[in-house]
């Protein structure tokens, strides 16, 4: 364990700070989502969601309002958004994005650990992704989303039975428990898509038997949900909340969104880093994975 800690903690920083160029991809990154959620806008009113500035004065009172609407009146309402041009659009920029913040920083991070990786790769790291590592990707992220939709559905569906027996806030709280019960997982899944992706060796069948290693293997399960479930408290706080209150309460434009990505482009590199990490250290038994970063098992093995 402490060889673990050591591995993800000083040695993803020592990574970083050799490749340094790496920040500077993540800071594009950051712009990159920025700008596609100006591109595919989000018509939140078909939906009707409430607003934040009509809950944060009285939300306890709210509650009970929200619970109720959102068990008797948000399927009908999500259906026929789901049937919108403009939910198209948005999930094709959400598949964009996952590529761009994803599979892009995965090549890169591949080309590190195998010492291919120049000072400044990160145009040859985007240039290395071909077309079938892509659409792997894409059944990959498939398969999870629909594996969150099915689990949301049975969610829902559980929340709406405590609720219906006593109209209480029990019910809104057991759907909140288990639909963040499945974030952890989803995370990995995403992750370990886009590193499996990019790997040279190994056939769609080779790598999707280890990617659905995540679903049914004990110890790749467990490692997986502990280590994500970290990192989703981390990046809920250094890379969503403190961006977003910096750019909410930072009055000055010059300020404002410089700040919010200073702040979160130091710590989501940091946790790309350290995700690789705890990726190779979780598949090290497999001869794909092994074979692919020979070279860096054997450096690990040294130090």
């Amino acid at each position: 364990m402490k060889r673990l800690w050591h591995l993800l903690f000083a040695g993803s920083w020592k990574e970083l700070l050799r490749y340094k160029s790496f920040f500077l991809l993540v800071l594009l990154l950051f712009l990159l989502d920025k700008g596609l959620r100006r591109v595919f806008p989000l018509d939140k009113g078909a939906l009707q969601l409430p607003q934040l500035a009509d809950l944060k004065s009285n939300l306890l009172a709210q509650l009970p309002w929200i619970a109720n609407d959102f068990f008797l009146a948000f399927p009908e309402r999500l259906g026929g958004f789901l049937w919108q041009f403009q939910t198209l659009l948005l999930l094709m920029g959400l598949f964009l994005l996952k590529q761009a913040i994803s599979l892009w920083p995965s090549s890169d991070l591949r080309r590190m650990h195998r010492a291919e990786r120049e000072s400044f790769g990160l145009w040859q790291s985007l240039l290395a992704l071909r077309w079938n590592q892509v659409l792997w990707d894409a059944l990959a992220v498939g398969l999870v989303v629909t594996l969150g939709v099915l689990w949301l559905v049975l969610a829902f569906f559980a929340g709406f039975f405590v609720w219906d027996a006593n109209r209480h806030l029990a019910g809104l709280f057991t759907f909140g428990l288990l639909a963040a019960a499945f974030s952890p997982l989803a995370m990995a899944a995403f992750s370990y898509s886009s590193k499996l992706a990019v790997l040279s060796r190994g056939s769609f069948s080779d790598k999707f038997r280890l990617y659905l290693l995540l679903f049914w293997n004990g110890r790749v399960f467990a490692g997986s949900y502990l280590f994500y479930s970290l990192r989703v408290l981390v990046e809920l706080l250094f890379v969503a909340l403190i961006p977003s209150g910096v750019l909410l309460f930072v009055e000055n434009p010059f300020l404002r969104f410089p700040l919010a990505a200073l702040s979160a482009t130091p710590v989501y590199g940091f946790l790309k880093m350290a995700s690789f990490k705890f990726f190779l250290v979780l598949f090290e038994p497999y001869p794909l994975v092994q074979a692919e970063f020979a070279l860096e098992y054997q450096k690990i093995k040294e130090a």
